[in-house]
């Protein structure tokens, strides 16, 4: 019997992609993920129903920009063009404090120390990535897409998210936070921000000399000496090789 064209497209397209779906039942540092640590922080995995991760800055002495992060260890993801990627995270964080609380999710070339610059100054002056990202007395998402020192960043109010309205940051509900990469070109592509499963921004980003890149979930304290937590519960990848 003869295999149908879609078929034959379909059984390629899954040899060419790579991926994982991730819902922590187990986590260890330096294997395929690793931590990044200040003040004996710690990463453990939740005892709930589905599995999971809770990210906690600091012990139990609680200082300004106390920080953690949980970052693929091999930065293998390369935004390139006919090479589309996706990912998703499952996430839920409720503030220590009011507005404290500085998180950042998505995709970055680095996850070590100051992936969130201090006193509530976001994501690094320099990098490759595609990000989620909240500061220090702020409540409202924010997206950014970097190569180097360029960058396009939206703080998703109501005037700029597609939902038309505040897209608020944190709470006791856990949020899908999604980014899709969809090359038009070898130097440009669309690229996706889903909070939800419904599209929030998008917008055409030059992709041109970004550097391979990892998943990063983590977190930095704010002002307050309250200690921030982040809990991430799934963490989805597809892309084409």
């Amino acid at each position: 019997m003869a295999v149908k064209l879609g078929e034959q497209l379909g059984y390629i397209q899954k040899r060419r992609g790579y991926g994982f779906a991730e819902n922590f039942l187990a986590y260890s540092s330096g294997q395929m993920r690793t931590s990044t640590l200040t003040d004996t922080g710690t990463v453990t995995v939740l005892t709930t129903g589905g599995g999971g991760i809770a990210i906690t800055p600091s012990d139990g002495t609680v200082v300004n920009n106390d920080e953690a992060y949980v970052g693929m260890t091999s930065k293998s993801i390369l935004f390139a063009n006919l090479k589309p990627v996706w990912g998703d995270w499952l996430i839920q964080y409720t503030e220590g404090n009011t507005d404290d609380a500085n998180v950042i999710v998505g995709f970055s070339s680095s996850s070590a120390a100051n992936a969130l610059l201090d006193d509530g100054g976001g994501p690094p002056a320099s990098y490759t990535g595609l990000v989620f990202f909240k500061v220090d007395g702020d409540t409202v998402w924010q997206v950014e897409a970097s190569v180097a020192g360029t960058q396009t960043t939206k703080r998703l109010t109501s005037d700029i998210s597609l939902r038309r309205k505040d897209e608020t940051a944190g709470g006791a509900t856990a949020q899908r936070l999604s980014i899709g990469f969809v090359p038009r070109s070898s130097t440009q592509a669309d690229v996706f921000f889903y909070i939800d499963d419904e599209l929030v921004c998008t917008f055409i980003w030059t992709y041109t000399s970004a550097a391979a890149v990892g998943t990063i979930a983590g977190l930095k304290n704010g002002a307050d000496t309250t200690v921030e937590t982040l809990n991430v519960y799934q963490e989805n990848l597809e892309g084409l090789k």
